[in-house]
C-alpha cells in the first residue's frame, strides 16, 4: 500500500496498484486510473464546488454532545476468577487472592436500583445486564442462574424490556447446568486462544454438547504473528455459525506486541485474506460474509463503507454503558476496571459524567483531523492505556494503524467485488436490514463527468 495524499477532508491511497479516493465527510469512495493522477486535483476542485469534502455535521455533533443519554447496558463483575491465563487478557488475576466475590443477593440489589431509577424517570427503553465479563462464567454459573431467576420474577413490574446477557466463555469445563441453559437460551459465544492447544482441543469436544439449533459464535483474537487469516475463518466456520476475528489491545511488553514492522506484515496478511475471498464464487462470498460474527473488524469496515453511516463515537462506554467491579466500584467499561482515575465509588444511575474527549470522541485533538474518523468513530481509550501512552496522544497508536489497514483494504475489496459480483454487497447489507448507500458510480472519472 502506498499513501498518496491525506488531509482531514479526503484521502488518496493505493492498494495492489488500485488508486482510491475517499471523501471523509460524504463517505464516498472512488477508484481512478493512476495514469491520469495528474487530473486528480482538478477533479477534487470540481467536486468541492458542488459541496464535497466539507463537513456538514458539525451542528449535529454539538447537539449529540448535549443530548441526555440513558444508561442501558451495565456489566457487573462478581469476580475475575478464570481457569485460563491467556496472553491477551488484561485482567490482573492476583486480585482473586481475596474472597470478596459478589453474592447474587448483592448483585440483584444493584440491578433493582437501576430498574427502580429507570421506572421512576418514566423510561420505557430496554435495559441489559451482563455478568462475569472479565471472568469465566462456567466457574460460578449458579450465580448467573440465580440472577436470571430473580429477574424473571420481577419482569412484569416494569414496562420496559430487561435482558440478562451471557458473556463469552472459554468452554474449558462447561457444567451440565450451563449446557442445559445454553440449549434453551439458543446462543453461545466462545472466546478462543489460538496459541493454546489445550483450549482448542477442549472446545472441539465441548461445542458438540450443544443442540444444533444453538447459534454458536467463535470470537478469535488476532495478534501480531497471526497468519493465514482466511484459513482460520474457514476452519472455524465449519463448527461455528459465526466467527469474529479482531486485533487485541495489549501492552507493549506482552507476548505479541504490535510494532511498526509487524503492522506491515499484518497488512500483507489482510491483503491475502481479501484476495482469497475474491477467488470464491458469488454464492460462496455471500455465505462467507454472512458467517462473519458481530464483533469482527473486517465487516465493521465493510458495513461502515456500504452504509455510509457516520460513527460519531467509538463505543457507548461511559455514555450509555458502565461496568461495576466486584467491589461495586464503577468504571466506563470492563476494560478500564482497575484504572483508578476512571473509578467512581458510588453508582451513577444516569449518564456517566466522564469527560467525552477521554472516551473516544471524534472531536478529540487526536481524531479531529483524521481522514477516516467517521468510519471508526474514534480511538479506544482502553487500547491506549494498554500501550501505556497516557491521556494525551500525539502519535498514531497501533489501533489507529490497524484501523487504517482495515479501511484501505476493505475499500479495495469493495471496489473489486462490485465489479465482479455487483449484487453481493447489496444483498449482504440488506440481509442485515441496513441501507445500501453505495449506489453511485465508483469510477471517479465517470462520476465527475456528471458535474462538467
Amino acid at each position: 500500500m502506498k499513501m498518496l495524499q491525506i488531509d482531514s477532508s479526503y484521502y488518496i491511497f493505493e492498494v495492489n496498484n488500485t488508486t482510491i479516493l475517499a471523501d471523509t465527510y460524504s463517505q464516498m469512495i472512488w477508484e481512478f486510473n493512476s495514469e491520469n493522477a495528474g487530473n486528480i486535483n482538478k477533479q477534487i476542485t470540481l467536486l468541492k464546488k458542488f459541496g464535497f469534502f466539507s463537513d456538514k455535521n458539525k451542528c449535529f455533533d454539538e447537539d449529540m454532545d448535549k443530548k441526555e443519554q440513558e444508561v442501558n447496558y451495565i456489566v457487573i463483575n462478581p469476580s475475575n476468577e478464570c481457569n485460563l491465563s491467556c496472553w491477551h487478557c488484561y485482567v490482573d488475576r492476583t486480585e482473586n487472592n481475596h474472597n470478596n466475590h459478589l453474592t447474587s443477593e448483592k448483585i440483584f440489589r444493584q440491578i433493582e436500583r437501576f430498574l427502580e431509577n429507570k421506572k421512576k424517570n418514566g423510561s420505557k427503553t430496554p435495559i441489559a445486564f451482563s455478568l462475569y465479563f472479565t471472568g469465566e462464567i462456567t466457574l460460578n454459573f449458579q450465580v448467573f442462574q440465580d440472577i436470571s431467576r430473580k429477574i424473571d420474577h420481577i419482569r412484569d413490574i416494569y414496562e420496559f424490556q430487561i435482558s440478562l446477557l451471557l458473556p463469552p466463555t472459554n468452554l474449558l469445563k462447561p457444567t451440565e447446568q450451563f449446557v442445559e441453559y445454553i440449549n434453551n437460551y439458543g446462543y453461545i459465544t466462545v472466546s478462543l486462544d489460538l496459541t493454546n492447544q489445550q483450549q482448542i482441543n477442549a472446545i472441539s469436544r465441548n461445542i458438540r454438547l450443544f443442540n444444533e439449533n444453538v447459534v454458536k459464535h467463535a470470537m478469535i483474537p488476532i495478534h501480531s504473528k497471526t497468519k493465514d487469516i482466511f484459513k482460520i475463518y474457514t476452519e472455524y466456520m465449519s463448527s461455528f455459525h459465526k466467527v469474529s476475528m479482531r486485533p487485541v489491545r495489549i501492552t507493549q511488553d506482552s507476548k505479541f506486541p504490535w510494532t511498526k514492522k509487524n503492522l506491515n506484515e499484518f497488512r500483507l496478511e489482510i491483503e491475502k485474506f481479501v484476495e482469497n475471498i475474491l477467488l470464491l464464487n458469488e454464492k460462496q462470498i455471500f455465505e462467507f460474509l454472512m458467517s462473519i460474527g458481530p464483533s469482527d473488524y473486517f465487516t465493521k469496515f465493510v458495513e461502515s463503507i456500504l452504509t455510509r453511516g457516520k460513527k460519531l463515537i467509538r463505543c457507548p462506554a461511559g455514555r450509555t454503558s458502565i461496568a461495576l467491579d466486584h467491589d461495586l466500584k464503577q468504571f466506563p467499561c470492563s476494560g478500564l476496571i482497575g484504572v483508578r482515575e476512571f473509578q467512581k465509588d458510588c453508582i451513577l444511575e444516569k449518564k456517566g459524567s466522564w469527560e467525552e474527549e477521554t472516551l473516544s470522541s471524534i472531536k478529540s485533538d487526536k481524531c479531529s483531523k483524521c481522514a477516516i474518523k467517521y468510519y471508526c468513530g474514534g480511538f479506544c481509550l482502553d487500547w491506549e492505556i494498554k500501550e501505556k501512552k497516557g491521556h494525551v496522544f500525539n502519535e498514531i497508536s497501533s489501533e489507529c494503524s490497524i484501523n487504517f489497514i482495515y479501511f484501505e483494504i476493505v475499500a479495495y475489496f469493495i471496489l473489486k467485488l462490485e465489479k465482479k459480483y455487483p449484487s453481493v454487497l447489496r444483498n449482504y447489507i440488506e440481509k442485515k436490514q441496513k441501507k445500501f448507500r453505495l449506489s453511485y458510480d465508483l469510477n471517479l472519472d465517470d462520476f465527475t463527468k456528471i458535474f462538467v
